[in-house]
């Protein structure tokens, strides 16, 4: 009868060996995690701010060369 009891206690306290084992992963996991995740959303936003910059930019010369051809072909027809 004493065996059964010892092999319970063993089982539970492995059992909460476990428990912290797990806990302590997750932990670590999370503490491992965050800082990647905020890296990330760093990067993509700067990337996206970069690829609008960009985009915006194009569209600006477009914008400007085209109203300088405009006032070219004004220029040159009014002479």
């Amino acid at each position: 009868m004493s065996n059964q009891w010892t092999h319970i206690n063993a089982t539970s306290e492995i059992s909460e060996a476990q428990q912290a084992v797990l806990l302590s992963s997750a932990i670590f996991g999370v503490i491992a995690v965050i800082p990647n995740a905020i890296l990330f959303t760093v990067l993509v936003c700067v990337k996206s701010y970069r690829v609008d910059n960009v985009v915006s930019n194009h569209l600006y010369e477009q914008l400007a060369s085209h109203y300088m051809r405009k006032e070219f072909q004004e220029k040159k027809d009014s002479q």
